[in-house]
């Protein structure tokens, strides 16, 4: 299932770090605030996803590996896969039985610098070609970076898979230039750099401030949207 949650930043760092302290969640010390607070909102988030689902109150430190390029696991429960994402007012985290990977990015306007830079040669004609406005070049380009940041993160290899080499073209134009709101992309649509794994699905969804993407192994997963007075009321169990 994938968890997301928008905030307004009322939770106080002070209660997230007592709440983080409480569960055994890492810390990181001489950190910049706000980002040390976005990081504690999705670990909080995820320890939420996880009492709910396995029943697990609780984690430690030592219980959480790192791959060779950054990939977290559990060391206590390997058949469950997980992995956060955070930016300025949401978090975002995904279980599930299989691999995955989970990107949730603030809405941001379009460039073509940018898109140059992450951009397939086939997206970056179809931007060009088929947009009709800034606006709808401005969603397809967000909806791109999720997707393709969801699947850096499920491929494990970081940023040498390579942005550029994944193409979602088909995408685009079969399934998010039609519809905002949550859109699957299934793997006949995307052409992925190989890495000897199944190839994935995705599901996409361009929320009021935010845009997501979770790259996945199986079904579709549900989407749950967590308030932040839920997420607050659940710090302290």
């Amino acid at each position: 299932m994938i968890y997301l949650c928008e905030y307004e930043n009322q939770i106080s760092s002070g209660c997230l770090r007592e709440a983080a302290l409480s569960r055994g969640l890492p810390l990181r010390e001489g950190k910049q605030e706000e980002k040390e607070k976005q990081r504690l909102t999705a670990w909080l988030l995820l320890s939420l996803a996880l009492e709910r689902e396995y029943g697990i109150s609780a984690f430690r430190q030592e219980d959480i590996r790192y791959g060779r390029q950054g990939k977290p696991y559990f060391t206590r429960w390997p058949e469950v896969y997980f992995n956060i994402s955070h930016c300025q007012n949401a978090c975002a985290c995904i279980l599930s039985e299989g691999e995955n990977g989970i990107d949730v990015e603030r809405r941001f306007p379009y460039r073509d610098s940018l898109a140059r830079r992450v951009c397939h040669e086939a997206e970056w004609s179809y931007l060009q070609e088929r947009c009709r406005s800034q606006e709808e070049k401005e969603w397809c380009l967000q909806a791109l970076w999720s997707l393709k940041e969801s699947f850096i993160k499920y491929d494990g290899r970081g940023l040498s898979a390579g942005m550029k080499n994944a193409d979602f073209s088909r995408a685009l134009g079969e399934k998010i230039r039609q519809n905002r709101e949550v859109s699957y992309v299934f793997p006949q649509q995307t052409s992925l750099p190989e890495n000897g794994k199944p190839k994935p699905g995705f599901l996409w969804s361009l929320e009021k401030t935010v845009s997501f993407a979770a790259c996945f192994t199986g079904d579709p997963p549900e989407i749950c949207r967590i308030t932040e007075k839920e997420l607050e009321s659940g710090l302290f169990p």
